[in-house]
């Protein structure tokens, strides 16, 4: 899916948190958000104001969750897994702010000096490191593999698995596991022209192994056709 599809996707299920969205669809989007956030910055800037990249970022808030959580479904995650990074960013956030007021504070008590500045130094260093996990899981959470073929969310995003109507002429079949089938061969993994029968060639059938013939059928042999 190319940057145009992405874009028109993302924005059509605005509000869809159900289905899923592939990485390309959801790289694109978020290249599309940054985009806008840069040019509404320029705008803003321009005017003296900061009201129009609020704006946009408060309006393309709703489809970025979307497509992030349709895209932790491509990977066969539940959408809770976003709150993931979260967490692990608020309390990075958290680390960070202690050790920046120990600091401070140590600027104006001079008689525990080295002890502030050594607490300070280690809530900023581990506030920096949480930070840095944080956005770490979240780029790994987004660049996680699709699930081959449908999943418990529903179906490829592009149409893999041919399942109509996501899927097509031409689309890889799989099974209900999820594992490709070989081109030729039905579900159940016998040769066509097999059922319910065992599998004999054509022209034998639930009567025996029947020759072929000029009129193969149930009875094989045209001797054993009845006059």
């Amino acid at each position: 899916m190319g940057f145009r599809g992405s874009v028109e996707s993302a924005l059509r299920q605005y509000a869809t948190f159900r289905g899923r969205a592939s990485r390309s669809e959801y790289w694109w989007f978020y290249l599309f958000t940054f985009l806008v956030g840069i040019v509404t910055g320029i705008v803003d800037n321009a005017l003296g104001t900061n009201v129009i990249n609020g704006l946009a970022s408060l309006a393309l808030l709703l489809p970025s969750l979307a497509v992030s959580v349709r895209r932790l479904h491509d990977s066969n995650l539940a959408g809770w897994w976003l709150l993931a990074p979260v967490a692990c960013g608020f309390l990075g956030g958290i680390l960070l702010a202690v050790g920046l007021v120990a600091a401070l504070a140590d600027a104006t008590n001079t008689d525990q000096k080295a002890h502030m500045t050594g607490a300070a130094v280690a809530f900023v260093i581990i506030g920096f490191v949480v930070l840095l996990a944080s956005a770490i899981l979240g780029i790994v959470l987004m660049v996680r593999s699709s699930t081959p073929g449908p999943n418990r969310f529903g179906p490829h995003p592009q149409g893999l698995g041919g399942n109509p109507p996501y899927g097509g002429p031409g689309a890889p079949q799989v099974d209900q596991y999820g594992n490709p089938v070989p081109y030729g061969q039905p579900y159940g993994g016998q040769p066509y022209g097999g059922g319910q029968y065992g599998g004999q060639p054509y022209g034998g059938g639930q009567y025996g192994q029947g020759q072929p013939g000029p009129y193969p059928g149930q009875y094989g042999n045209p001797a054993d056709r009845p006059d």
